[in-house]
């Protein structure tokens, strides 16, 4: 007996099979891309970051004498405020400054140190990010 059926069938079946393919793999692409924008947005605040830390580690203004040095705690303060402007949450105490030299060839060191948490629906996980004005051997 042959059941006229069966090549509908075959066709529901592949159909559906298709149709889960497609499901499953834009699950995927909006999973990968939700955890890809995270961790972008994650590296370029870093990269702002860190570029603001130079700025302020080289303010011209207290080497030079046009404006009263600032205390160690006053760099913390700003590097903080940078940061909070590019929604890292950076505790006073992570952030470390150094001085060497005196006057004018004072030098000023800046470093932090944070965690950015990447959270994909029930995945999460943490980024650690240290950027410093620390001269590097590419620099």
């Amino acid at each position: 007996m042959h059941d006229g059926n069966a090549p509908q069938n075959k066709a529901q079946s592949v159909t559906m099979k298709r149709n889960v393919t497609i499901i499953f793999c834009l699950v995927s692409l909006v999973f990968i891309w939700r955890t890809g924008w995270q961790i972008a947005a994650a590296e370029l605040a870093n990269v702002e970051l860190h570029e603001d830390m130079k700025d302020i580690a080289a303010h011209a203004g207290d080497r030079i004498g046009l404006v009263n040095p600032r205390s160690d705690e006053e760099y913390r303060d700003r590097v903080v405020l940078k940061a909070k402007g590019y929604d890292i949450d950076l505790d006073p105490d992570h952030v470390r400054v150094e001085r060497t030299g005196e006057g004018v060839a004072t030098q000023i060191y800046l470093a932090a140190d944070y965690d950015v948490p990447i959270h994909v629906s029930r995945f999460s996980f943490s980024l650690h990010f240290s950027p410093s004005t620390a001269k590097t051997q590419t620099e």
